[in-house]
């Protein structure tokens, strides 16, 4: 018999002792005793017992001739006891005596029997002396279980309980309590009122003892409920935190409901529903179902009039097989509803410009929608580009529609109109040929302007060459026109104090970018920088790069060596870093790299860098990823003259002392404005389109260099020949030569060229309809085709359409979510229907994962969004549950209290490293502590709760109502404790171990007698329950006793 069977039978046995029961008092009254004695035990004493038992034998040492009277008998109980214990042996009377007949033995046992009982209950309520016992061991720990509805075993630290001679361990006299096991009660009592959660209406306990144990807890009762109804949270334990994707699609399970199980049903009992609506709870049970959620559906199928989107879905649950729900209906409703919803990071909610939901409402419908369409990189021969219009989806046709100037975007050239694709490459390539043709007329002429200082319009007049050719050859070669050596982009004003460090010092901007340095002989650290000693060390922004700009003070060549370092190694994702050489021709890239936190990298290029007078190295720091958190970089190099002088400038050496001296600052040679210390907007490394080695660089070279003349025209020639078609033994230099400069979109533009003035235009269709242009997949590749689409501006004005731009022919299906472009009227009237749809076809029915994951700083802990969930399918009860659980999760963990923490914590952050969080943390600030002060006051308010919970558990403890007297020294304890500034959470705790260690808890007592003259008194029924619940189950009496006791 399990536990809870044994405590319903102990029940009824002690309601039957409750209520009195006739075997324990209806004992014979002693009168009548007298007179049977008289009559009918005195002669049967005489026959068959006195030859032994008389005043004269005494055999056994038993004398019975002295019984008399009842008086005389009522002296020993005892002998009679014995007697009956004889006789029912067989040792009375002897076998070789006399024996009594049945009936004669009846009566003498019977009449024994019933003196016996009625002494019994005359001496009723008189047990002695009786000592106080002790709650034993198991008795402590059933009890403090009961209490609290928690397997808690605080007696485990308790000495073995001492068995009596009988071999009981609840015997009093063989439960002393010893000053150490005082202790040791004390210890327990607290121990237990560790457990204890404090909650809006009173207290509970846990089997944990921390915060943090106890919205564990909470948390998981929630999602119990939402994974009663749903997917439940996202495997986000399971996703690195640094992989978007992964994490994205991990939160999209978050919370969800498996739809085809639903439509299924509903197709499968289609004509029983639509005849009987109310079936819908009958199924429910049978496909273990949500029986609101199915019944909420079953309307769709009866509906007559549904909006546009839930009509089409009706007309396919009426019309589906069992068999199409998952490719028909199922895909239709999960495309609307990836595009009627949207979801947002949980970590940003409340942030200014956020939204304020983690799942929000999209309405996609607009007057015009623009298409984009990426090309695949790889693409080869002709491809196939659709614009496809369909109705809209409510059965209409001839919407008129307008495709507005389709057209082809290709990486920093000018917009193909689709309609002039075709025939495109063939122009493109009859120009080409042409005009490489001509390769080293374009050349002189640009080497003429070069030596004699001519325009190149005035060079190439009369030549008839093509002006936006020679235009391109220019720009490609850079030569005729030359290029300023520029330096802008310098920090506006000096920073002192860097870190609290007067040695710290350098330019910049409040935040970033800045360049300092640090001229202590010693590595200084403060935040989470590490600065090493005589450094320089810079900092970008996410837009903009940090520089240092070396300006040569010198015509001649030098070697370059140095490093970059990452200063900043705790957080962060390392830093990217380039070297560049800016000459009269354009920039040129002598060294790039990456590197990880708090790692470096070394560079030292083998050829020495040929310079001119005012050439520019750049040392370039950026936002690595587009992340310049943590982003501190240590620069450091020399650069030495080769032959000349032999001159040596060290980063270190040359401004670590003089930083401040100016901006720019001159070289310790003396020359001036040779350093700069500047910043500039994020721009890609440079590139030249001329490969090192190749015929056009060595043209280039000869030119600068001003060779003879005949020699510059042979190079011009070479470079002729590299470019025109089959060019057998090229060297590898001039065949990338080749490959970049007959690119349609490299260097000399061809496809610009061949394409000319070609307007771009619109296209008028009426929908549905697809329209398809044939492209050329090498030119085109890596680009992307752009249109907008929209109603006719005239003929569609109040019609609906629906857009798509493909690489492959379209079907109705394929438009299923696309967005709505229509007129004003249609417009309210779609908007209507998307309501529609969200109330049932939510994209997930709760956020499951109540803790945000995605993001790494924020300042919300929990995160409730079940509307949908509560709406759709939980019963009242359960809502009411779920809303005491978040109640009690946001108070038992202080969420308010957290979240000001919280806000100081990202403020303190903020100041040091993202101060473009200051402004929306500073708004945040008051109301942050708002909510703060309002929980305070909470707190505050639910304080006499508790104390009133303390003096319910005590009565429940103590096992009797409690006196006026005891609730008052409880409460004058609490008082006492909160005067000596105890919190209200540590006082309430103690006056909880106070309850625990008091001897109305620690011993079984009960009332002793009062009345004049009286050793005893009645048990009464509070005090019967307590001693038969010890007895039976070892514990206090548990609440169906309790109410049976107090009348309810």
């Amino acid at each position: 018999m399990d536990c809870d069977n044994r405590r319903v039978t102990a029940r009824i046995f002690i309601g039957a002792l409750l209520a009195g029961a006739s075997f324990l008092f209806g004992a014979v009254p002693f009168p009548q005793l007298s007179g049977e004695y008289q009559k009918q035990m005195l002669p049967l004493l005489e026959r068959y017992c006195l030859d032994c038992h008389s005043e004269e034998e005494q055999e056994g040492e038993l004398d019975l001739e002295r019984f008399a009277t009842l008086e005389a008998v009522r002296q020993a109980p005892k002998v009679w006891v014995k007697v009956v214990e004889m006789m029912e042996d067989g040792e009375m009377p002897p076998k070789k005596k006399p024996q009594l007949t049945a009936a004669e033995r009846k009566a003498f046992l019977g009449w024994i029997r019933n003196y016996l009982d009625a002494e019994a209950l005359a001496n009723a309520g008189d047990p002695g002396r009786v000592v106080l016992r002790r709650l034993s061991n198991a008795e402590y720990t059933y009890t403090i279980q009961d209490l609290t509805g928690v397997k808690l075993t605080p007696a485990r630290e308790f000495p073995v309980d001492g068995a009596a001679g009988e071999g009981f361990m609840n015997v009093g006299d063989a439960m002393a309590m010893s000053p150490a096991l005082v202790q040791k009660y004390l210890d327990a009592g607290k121990e237990v009122a560790s457990h204890a959660v404090l909650t809006p209406k009173g207290i509970r306990f846990s089997l944990g003892t921390s915060r943090r144990d106890w919205t564990d807890e909470l948390l998981y009762e929630i999602r119990t409920i939402y994974a009663r109804h749903t997917s439940g949270p996202g495997a986000t334990d399971k996703v690195y935190r640094w992989d978007p994707a992964a994490l994205d699609k991990a939160m999209k399970m978050d919370g969800r409901v498996d739809l085809f199980h639903y439509l299924h049903a509903l197709v499968e009992n289609r004509d029983r529903l639509m005849k009987n609506p109310e079936l819908a709870n009958e199924i429910a049970r049978e496909k273990n179902l949500n029986a609101k959620y199915l019944r909420r559906m079953t309307d769709i199928l009866t509906d007559d009039n549904p909006s546009l989107l839930l009509r089409k879905i009706r007309d396919d649950l009426r019309t589906a097989e069992p068999t199409d729900v998952s490719a028909r209906i199922v895909w239709d409703v999960r495309k609307w509803k990836e595009r009627l919803w949207s979801f947002g990071p949980v970590g940003q909610i409340g942030r200014e410009g956020r939204p304020d939901a983690w799942m929000n409402a999209v309405n996609p419908v607009t007057a015009q929608q623009e298409l984009r369409l990426k090309i695949p990189a790889d693409a080869k021969g002709d491809i196939s580009v659709f614009l496809a219009a369909g109705d809209g989806g409510d059965g209409a046709t001839g919407d008129a529609v307008r495709w507005v100037r389709p057209r082809v975007m290709l990486k920093d050239q000018p917009a193909i109109p689709l309609a002039a694709v075709p025939g495109l490459v063939q122009r493109m390539n009859l120009l080409q040929l042409n005009e490489l043709a001509r390769t080293e007329k374009y050349l002189a002429v640009i080497g003429s302007a070069e030596w004699t200082g001519k325009t190149i319009e005035e060079t190439a007049a009369g030549l008839g060459l093509d002006s936006r050719v020679l235009a391109n050859w220019v720009k490609a070669v850079a030569l005729g026109k030359f290029g300023a050596r520029k330096v802008t982009g310098h920090y506006p004003g000096k920073m002192f104090k860097v870190g609290d460090y007067d040695a710290i010092r350098g330019w910049g901007v409040p935040a970033t970018p800045s360049l300092i340095a640090s001229k202590a002989d010693q590595t200084l650290r403060f935040g989470t920088l590490t600065i090493p000693g005589r450094s320089v060390n810079m900092h970008p922004s996410p837009s903009t790069e940090a520089l240092l700009i070396w300006q040569s003070p010198i015509a001649g060549r030098v070697k370059l060596k140095g490093f970059f370092a990452d200063s900043d190694g705790v957080c962060g994702n390392g830093v990217a870093w380039r070297v560049e050489l800016v000459n009269r021709t354009g920039a040129s890239q002598l060294a790039a790299g990456t590197f990880d936190n708090g790692k470096r990298s070394e560079y030292a290029p083998e050829a020495a860098v040929a310079l001119q007078k005012g050439d520019l190295i750049k040392f370039v720091v950026n936002a690595r990823a587009g992340s310049h958190v943590c982003d501190t970089t240590q620069v450091s190099f020399t650069l030495t003259e080769q032959g000349g002088q032999q001159r040596v400038w060290n980063v270190e050496k040359e401004l670590v002392d003089r930083i401040h001296d100016g901006n720019p600052l001159a070289d310790s040679f003396g020359h001036p404005a040779v350093w700069h210390f500047c910043s500039s907007a994020n721009a890609k490394p440079a590139q030249g389109d001329i490969p090192p080695g190749s015929v056009l660089a060595q043209w280039r070279a000869a030119v600068i260099g001003r060779a003879k003349t005949p020699e510059v025209h042979k190079l011009a020639e070479a470079v002729k020949q590299a470019l025109l078609p089959k060019l057998e033994n090229a060297a590898d230099a001039d065949k990338v030569l080749r490959a970049n400069f007959t690119n349609p979109t490299g260097p000399l533009q061809w496809l610009a060229l061949a394409l000319g003035d070609a307007k771009l235009g619109d296209v008028d269709a009426a929908a549905p309809a697809v329209l398809e242009y044939k492209l050329p997949g090498k030119l085109v590749a890596g680009g992307e085709v752009v249109v907008t689409a929209q109603l006719h501006p005239e003929k569609g004005a109040n019609g609906t359409a629906q857009f798509l731009v493909a690489l492959n022919r379209p079907d109705a299906k394929a438009l299923q979510g696309q967005p709505m472009v229509t007129g004003a009227k249609a417009g309210k009237q779609m908007e209507q229907a998307y309501d529609d749809f969200r109330e049932l076809f939510p994209a997930a029915m709760c956020h499951a994962q109540i803790v945000p994951v995605d993001e790494v700083v924020t300042m919300i802990l929990y995160h409730r969004e079940d509307k949908m969930l509560r709406r759709l399918m939980l019963s009242e009860a359960e809502a009411v549950e779920l809303d005491r659980l978040w109640d009690e999760l946001f108070y038992v963990s202080q969420e308010p209290l957290l979240r000001v923490v919280s806000h100081e914590q990202l403020y303190e952050f903020a100041t040091q490293d993202r101060k473009d969080l200051l402004p929306p943390l500073e708004k945040m600030r008051v109301p942050t502590r708002q909510r703060a002060e309002a929980f305070w006051a909470r707190l505050k308010k639910t304080e006499p709760v508790h104390l009133a919970a303390v003096l319910e558990l005590a009565e429940r403890a103590w096992r009797r109502p409690l006196a006026d007297a005891d609730k008052q020294e409880l409460r004058a304890l609490y008082e006492a404790l909160r005067g000596q500034e105890l919190s209200h959470d540590r006082a309430i705790r103690l006056v909880l171990a106070r309850v625990l260690t008091s001897p109305a808890f620690l011993y079984r007592l009960e009332e002793p007698a009062t009345a004049k003259g009286k050793r005893w008194a009645p048990v009464s029924n509070r005090e019967l329950a307590s001693r038969l619940s010890y007895f039976l189950w070892s514990t206090l009496p548990d609440e169906p006793l309790q109410r049976a006791l107090n009348g309810r």
